[in-house]
């Protein structure tokens, strides 16, 4: 039994007529009463009573066409979801992200908008250092990963994009000499005390180790912050 032969017997059981059956399908008259006898064929029952004027279901038909409108239905359905699973509208998706990532209004106000777009969407979120999400998209265990720029080539398939930009900003006491200015050379804090991430712990290694406070030098490298 074929999805087109119960669509060819809805459209004769709506129109009571081979032939307007046949107008509405876009399909000649002889090929739509073929399929007909042959759904018949295959259901072992007589589904039409039909002489050269009139047709009507037989009452095996009355019953068959509930149970093919059930069927059609589901069939439309599951197409529909279909579309819109390839579409990204359906189905789940595992992103990844760093901690410092929801410092920006970016990943949040995507993450907003997508919901609005894909509702029957199910994401999971999962803070990751880059490094682990480069590994972890490799592995297929993220869909998409959100992270800072690092110093290891892709691995063949997964593809790192530039999203967004976010400026280097220092945060100073009240009091300090240089709090007014609206920026800063990082050589000018060279002799400040830092509250920071060990090297270990930024995007080219996995350290959770706590903050650390130590001076900074003109070898940690220079810029505006």
């Amino acid at each position: 039994m074929k999805l087109r032969q119960l669509q060819y017997f809805n459209a004769v059981a709506d129109e009571l007529s081979f032939s307007r059956a046949a107008i509405k399908l876009h399909v000649a008259q002889p090929s739509l009463s073929i399929q007909i006898k042959s759904l018949e064929d295959e259901v072992g029952a007589r589904l039409f009573e039909r002489d050269k004027r009139h047709v009507d279901l037989t009452p095996v038909g009355r019953r068959f066409r509930g149970r093919v409108a059930e069927l059609l239905s589901l069939a439309e359905s599951a197409m529909a979801e279909a579309r819109s699973a390839e579409r990204g509208l359906q189905g789940n998706i595992t992103v990844g992200y760093t901690a410092l990532s929801l410092f920006s209004t970016a990943l949040p106000s995507v993450i907003r908008q997508y919901r609005l777009v894909a509702p029957n969407v199910v994401m999971t979120l999962r803070e990751l250092p880059s490094l682990e999400q480069i590994h972890e998209l490799d592995q297929r265990h993220l869909d998409l990963g959100v992270l800072r720029k690092v110093d290891a080539l892709a691995p063949k398939g997964v593809a790192i994009v530039e999203w967004y930009r976010t400026p280097l900003v220092v945060a100073l006491p009240k009091d300090h000499s240089r709090a007014r200015q609206e920026a800063l050379a990082l050589r000018e804090l060279k002799n400040d005390a830092f509250i920071m991430y060990p090297r270990s712990a930024g995007s080219t290694g996995t350290s959770t180790r706590p903050l650390h406070r130590r001076r900074i030098s003109t070898q940690d490298g220079a810029g505006s912050a």
